[in-house]
């Protein structure tokens, strides 16, 4: 199928949904043009542009409630693919299950980092202050172990640093001296690459701080 083939040449995460019959969906977007054609019309009539904008509200999520009940149920008129492959999708499980594929495939040297501060859409407040606390600690400290945090205390930097750059081999010592590892190791490839964007990062930020 054509839209089987113009995926082929996506690299990117890119999970297309395909309408095989978008007649529905046309109309409803034809209502919706429509009245907003008419309230652009309405010079002075008040009770008639707030009926009318009601109108549009409902229209608008029908429109909505169309398009996603079809992405998460088993439509034979929609059709999944990526990269040249079909996909069924059953539900919304089976579609979240399909993107983390794709992301693992895409984005596979990205290190795995547990910590329920960051699982949201935007940054908490609680990981805000930690976050530039741990990033002033990478630069200054990172010759340090465990970039010179307490060892008996556990703030939200600390726990940040233990999953993402300790636990992960990121940062690392032989007892005597620390650092931010830049070097291949087999065992730890993806966690290393990402070591070696960190380690350029930081090196650049105490170049440009240097009179």
């Amino acid at each position: 199928m054509k839209y089987r083939e113009l995926s082929k040449d996506v690299e990117g995460p890119i999970l297309y949904g395909v309408f095989e019959n978008t007649s529905e969906i046309e109309n409803q977007i034809f209502l919706i043009e429509r009245t907003k054609f008419v309230i652009g019309e309405i010079e002075s009539d008040k009770i008639a542009e707030r009926e009318l904008k009601g109108l549009l509200d409902v229209q608008i999520d029908e429109l909505n409630s169309m398009i996603m009940d079809n992405i998460y149920s088993a439509a034979e008129d929609l059709r999944w693919t990526h990269n040249g492959f079909e996909f069924k999708i059953k539900n919304s499980k089976t579609l979240n299950n399909e993107l983390s594929k794709i992301c693992e495939r895409i984005y596979h040297k990205t290190p795995i980092f547990d910590n329920e501060l960051i699982n949201k859409e935007k940054v908490s407040p609680a990981i805000y202050k930690p976050r530039k606390t741990l990033l002033k600690l990478l630069i200054e400290s990172s010759e340090e172990e465990n970039l010179g945090l307490d060892p008996d205390t556990f703030p939200a930097e600390k726990t940040i640093y233990l999953s993402l750059f300790e636990q992960n081999g990121v940062h690392a010592g032989d007892g005597e001296t620390w650092e931010i590892r830049s070097y291949a190791d087999e065992d730890q490839s993806d966690s290393i690459s990402f070591g070696m964007f960190v380690k350029k990062f930081f090196e650049a930020q105490k170049q440009a701080r240097s009179p």
